[in-house]
């Protein structure tokens, strides 16, 4: 579907989800926007919310170029194939070192091309690490290896997560900021 706002074209999927209660507008980085709505909502008035956040979304998506334009990893298909293996080393090598602390049993490590996240456990204790962590310091890629390890154990941000990965990364808090600031 597609909406003016301020002389802009702006391309958009609307999308009624059973459980949804409100309307709900997200953006992806790479620009695509959705617009989430309960089952009662036409998408008439789906439309009518996303012009009313307009000045929003505008500036979010400039944001999101700038991001971009400023990112200081590739992110193309290809060098994400050319550096795949090479991440995949560098997790097995970080979990192995971290793991000799821990002894967690995990299942799959993958390696993904992610926009958003470092890592991922699943409840089936598969971890998943983006591949983009062989261009980090090794500091902040144990950190990565380490935080998803701890998740083996406790599926959550509560306190005794953060207790256990501060066992092998004291400097945990540091860490975390310098990701955050990083992309």
């Amino acid at each position: 579907m597609r909406v003016v706002i301020n002389d802009q074209n702006i391309d958009y999927i609307f999308k009624r989800v059973r459980r949804s209660r409100s309307l709900r507008i997200s953006i992806k980085r790479d620009g695509k926007i959705t617009v989430t709505a309960p089952f009662f909502v036409s998408a008439k008035q789906g439309e009518k919310f996303l012009i009313h956040n307009g000045e929003w979304i505008l500036e979010k998506l400039k944001q999101h170029k700038e991001k971009a334009a400023k990112s200081i990893f590739p992110s193309s298909h290809k060098d994400f194939l050319i550096n795949k293996s090479r991440a995949l080393r560098l997790a097995r090598e970080k979990i192995s070192k971290l793991n000799v602390f821990y002894c967690f049993k995990h299942a799959k490590v993958t390696i993904k091309n992610m926009n958003t996240r470092w890592g991922s456990c699943s409840k089936q204790g598969n971890l998943n690490f983006n591949y983009k962590m062989i261009y980090l310091s090794d500091e902040l890629a144990e950190y990565i290896v380490a935080h998803e390890l701890c998740h083996l154990s406790e599926m959550n941000h509560g306190r005794n997560f953060w207790k256990l990965v501060a066992r092998t990364v004291p400097g945990w808090k540091i860490l975390r900021k310098q990701l955050k600031n990083i992309n």
